[in-house]
Formats: C-alpha cells, structure tokens, sequence
C-alpha cells in the first residue's frame, strides 16, 4: 500500500492523470447554468452584430420562397385534378425544404467559423486541454490559420452544396415527425373528447396537452440535428443520435431554448406584413443558427 501511494505521489503522469480524470467527471456532472445559457444567447446577438453580411442568406431564401410562392398560385389555377394538385403540393414542399437546407448548412458552417475565429475557443485546442505544451507550435499555426482565413460567399455555396442532401433528409424527417405528432394529438384529441363526451373547449385543451407532450418529449431531441451534421460532418444517424445524445444531457436548457424561439416566432405570426416575413428570414434564421451552433460547441467543450 505504501509503495502504491508513493509511487501515485512521485509519478507525474499519475498526477496529471488523476487530475484531467477529476476534473472530466466534474465538468460531465456539471449542467449549462443560467448564466451560460443567457451568455450563448447574448454571444448570438454579437455574433451577427459583427457580421451583418449573415443576414444574405437569410434575405436570398426569402426571395426564393416568395418568388416560388407566387409560382405555386399560378400553377394552382391551371392545375384542376386533385392529384395534379398533390403532385404540385409534394413537389413545392420538397423544393422549399431543398432550399433550405442549403441555406441552413452554409449558414451553420460559417457560424462554426465565426465563433472559432472569436478566439474564446482556442483554450479548448487539444494541446491546451490535454496539457501537450510541448506542441505549442501546433496551436501557433493553428491560431494563424483561423484568423488569416476569411469568410466569403465561396464557403457558403461550397458548403451549402457538401451537407444539402443530408441536411434535407434531416429536415424531411423532422416534418414527418411533426405530423405523427400532429395526426395523433388531432385524432387523439377527438376520439377522446368523444369518448369522455367532452365540451368543445375541453377536448381542445386536450389536443393542446397531447400536442405540446409530443415536442417536449420526441421532437425536441432532434433540435440539434442539423448543427450536429454539420459542425461534426457526421452522417444521418449520427446527427440524430448525437442530438438525442446532448439534448438528453441538457434537456432544461434545450427546452428554454425551444420555448425562447417558439414564443418569439408565435408572436410575430400575429403580425402580417412582408416586413416581419423579412425580419424572421434575414435576421432571426442567422441569429438562432448562430445561437443554436454555439450551444452545440459550448457543451461540446464541457465533455
């Protein structure tokens, strides 16, 4: 026992062992505070606040759904058999979700830019983290090399076009989700006002309830799915099981956060008026990408 304790005492790499080991389970065991959650959020306002040019992709997706919108309503006309119309209406769903998937995936990869070219993550580089000073001139270069590259529209397109396709399935796969949950609180929700012959008000709360218990309970845990895919370059699966995975980790902070957004947009939905349709397209898309993005890379960090 005693040759055990010296040996632990005198080993360095004992020592710094046990203390990365003390110091990981700490930060494991450790939830995102309040004061981290409001200072994502407040680092998202700076963000597009020092990058204004963010709010193109934004504006560009706009002209291209209201363009495409105006589209539709003439094909509406000329189009009379339902079928046509279905046709049309699954093909308009899947060019709208195309474009923006595109837009998302440039948008979130120039965001990962934005907030590592900030500086605040270079304290996490491995040669930091893992106590390798010895390769203080990896992190040299590294450091050099985030701050002499420059973000541009050449990254946005490049990178629209690498992640759209699995960005999209993503995207096609949080609609379907969204109308499971959808169709059971609808169906649900009559057939058990029906049942327990329910006033009109009370089987509306209760399609209200079985609603809100599905995006609470399933839909919020692929919130994440699409930063994930692209910050970590990660397939499909791996994207949702990933979002699963961080999400499970910070459930309260992700459910404040979906609120947060939820309400924001609700109450501009009140609003008619092409001004606010450019107000949540230009600056709302780049501020919660920015947002979502550096809640990913913060708890990313704390593992």
């Amino acid at each position: 026992m005693k040759v055990q304790r010296i040996c632990i005492i005198k080993s360095p790499i004992c020592v710094n062992s046990l203390i990365r080991q003390f110091t990981n389970n700490a930060t494991q065991s450790s939830k995102l505070s309040i004061k981290e959650f409001f200072n994502i959020i407040k680092k998202g306002f700076n963000d597009l606040f020092r990058n204004p040019l963010l709010i193109i992709p934004g504006l560009l997706l706009w002209l291209f759904i209201y363009l495409f919108s105006r589209l539709s309503v003439v094909v509406n006309h000329i189009l009379y058999t339902t079928s046509s119309l279905i046709a049309w209406l699954v093909f308009f769903s899947f060019v709208s979700l195309i474009a923006m998937a595109f837009v998302f995936s440039g948008l979130i990869k120039i965001s990962k830019e934005i907030i590592e070219n900030s500086g605040n993550r270079i304290k996490f580089f491995p040669e930091f983290s893992n106590g390798q000073f010895s390769k203080i001139n990896n992190v040299t270069k590294r450091i050099a090399h985030i701050h002499k590259k420059k973000i541009n529209a050449r990254d946005f397109f490049s990178n629209g076009k690498r992640f759209w396709f699995r960005s999209f399935l993503i995207l096609l796969f949080l609609l379907f989700v969204g109308i499971v949950i959808w169709a059971i609180a609808n169906y649900g929700g009559i057939y058990a006002g029906k049942l327990l012959d329910l006033e009109v008000n009370a089987a509306t709360l209760l399609y209200i309830l079985i609603y809100f218990a599905g995006l609470v309970g399933i839909l919020i845990f692929l919130t994440f799915s699409n930063v994930c895919l692209v910050v970590g370059n990660l397939n499909f699966r791996e994207a949702v099981k990933k979002s699963i995975k961080l999400v499970k980790k910070e459930y309260l902070a992700a459910l404040a956060l979906n609120v947060l957004i939820f309400v924001i947009l609700f109450l501009l939905n009140k609003v008619n008026g092409i001004w606010i349709d450019l107000i949540e397209y230009a600056l709302l898309i780049p501020l919660f990408v920015l947002i979502l993005t550096r809640f990913v890379l913060h708890i990313e960090t704390r593992k």
